[in-house]
C-alpha cells in the first residue's frame, strides 16, 4: 500500500509539474491542456507512459541492476532539484540584501548564506559519489542529458520568441 501511495503521489506530482511547465512555455503546449473535468490529461498520460516504460525495463532485467539504476536516476534528479532550489534561494536573498530589503522577508533563513551553500555542496558531493561509484556512474549518462536537453530546448525556444518579437517591431 505504501508503494502504491508513493507511486500515486509521484504520478500526480509529475503530471501537475509537466502541466505547469507547459503553461509557462517550458514544455510542449499539448501538455498544458486540460480535459473537460479540469485534469491535465496529456501530462498525466505522458507520466503513465514513463511508468510503463520503467515497468517494461524491469520486466526485461529483473536483477538488482535495474532497481539500482532507477534509484540512482531518482537520486540524481533529486540532487539537481535541491541544487536548483538552494541556488535560487541563495541568489534571491543575496539580491534582497544588496537592495536593503532583507527585513521585508517574512522568513529569515538561519545562518544564511552558510546553510544554503552547505545544501548545495552536500548535493554536489552526492553527485561526485555517484560519479565515482561504478554501479551508479551510468546514471550520469542518462541524468545529464535529461537535465541539459530540456534546458537547451527551452533556451532555443526563448531565443526564437525574442527573435520573432524583434522582427515584428
Amino acid at each position: 500500500m505504501a508503494a502504491f501511495a508513493g507511486s500515486n503521489s509521484g504520478l500526480y506530482g509529475s503530471g501537475r509539474a509537466l502541466h505547469a511547465l507547459a503553461r509557462l512555455g517550458m514544455a510542449p503546449k499539448i501538455l498544458g491542456a486540460l480535459n473537460k473535468n479540469g485534469m491535465p490529461q496529456n501530462s498525466i498520460l505522458l507520466s503513465v507512459c514513463g511508468c510503463w516504460l520503467i515497468i517494461l525495463l524491469y520486466t526485461f532485467d529483473a536483477s538488482e541492476t535495474a532497481y539500482t539504476y532507477l534509484l540512482a536516476v531518482s537520486g540524481f534528479t533529486g540532487a539537481m532539484a535541491w541544487i536548483s532550489i538552494c541556488w535560487s534561494q541563495y541568489n534571491f536573498r543575496r539580491r534582497m540584501i544588496a537592495q536593503g530589503l532583507e527585513n521585508t522577508l517574512k522568513y529569515k533563513t538561519p545562518f544564511f548564506p552558510y546553510i544554503t551553500l552547505f545544501g548545495i555542496w552536500a548535493q554536489v558531493i552526492c553527485l561526485v559519489v555517484i560519479a565515482f561509484t561504478a554501479d551508479l556512474r551510468s546514471t550520469l549518462y542518462a541524468g545529464i542529458p535529461m537535465l541539459l536537453i530540456p534546458m537547451h530546448w527551452y533556451k532555443m525556444k526563448k531565443n526564437k520568441v525574442v527573435q520573432e518579437t524583434v522582427i515584428q517591431k
